[in-house]
């Protein structure tokens, strides 16, 4: 018999085409089929799924069932999430249902693009897969952060920033996320980034770049 698994569930209902606003229709088309329960919480600000997070892992401590964390919404939803968890609650088990533009996370890892199917996927699954997390120190913040993907400094933050930037004056979701903002963005990122040295050491070698532009740090095995 399967245990019952009980959902926490982080929504950014504004993420990729505002599709996120069926999830109460997805999840009640699965009642019946799947032993499980459900909660959820919206995000209402940025960094709003960090403290989420952390009120979520307190009350999945004493949970009777299976306790799952779910990130519903893009790549940052998932990253905020990762952040309110730090390495104090790495032992709670994080999905990921996938509703952003992007969605890079679901691709490298292959999971279910389409809702319905990721949430499927969860509930069919028996125990949970075990991920590294990359942490990385800003020293010049003093703050620590996890990501379960990659960690990039230059120009992919810039081009980030300034598709944030646009986003912010432009009136309609499609054009926020559409592949002509991401190019546009690209392009004045490209423009006004400038070179920066990057020192790179492992055990065994030592590297040194003076005319750097980008250092992406990939979670790979």
């Amino acid at each position: 018999m399967k245990t019952k698994k009980h959902l926490y569930i982080i929504l950014n209902r504004v993420s990729g085409s505002g599709k996120a606003e069926e999830i109460e229709a997805v999840l009640t088309s699965l009642e019946g089929q799947y032993a499980f329960s459900a909660e959820i919480k919206d995000t209402e600000y940025s960094g709003h799924a960090r403290l989420l997070a952390r009120d979520y892992a307190e009350q999945a401590r004493s949970c009777p069932d299976q306790a799952i964390l779910v990130a519903m919404g893009g790549d940052g939803t998932l990253s905020e999430v990762i952040q309110g968890l730090g390495e104090d609650y790495c032992d709670l088990p994080v999905a990921f249902v996938p509703y952003g533009s992007g969605n890079d996370f679901a691709r490298s890892e292959e999971l279910p693009l389409k809702p319905l199917n990721a949430l499927i996927h969860l509930l069919e699954v028996e125990n949970p897969t075990a991920l590294d997390v990359l942490k990385y120190d800003d020293l010049l913040r003093s703050q620590t952060y996890f990501s379960v993907n990659s960690v990039g400094i230059g120009l992919d933050g810039a081009i980030v920033h300034e598709k944030n930037k646009k986003a912010s004056n432009t009136k309609t979701r499609t054009q926020q996320f559409s592949k002509y903002a991401y190019l546009s963005a690209l392009f004045t990122a490209y423009k006004f980034q400038t070179p920066f040295q990057v020192n790179l050491q492992t055990k065994e070698k030592e590297w040194q770049f003076d005319d750097a532009i980008l250092q992406l740090n990939l979670n790979r095995p």
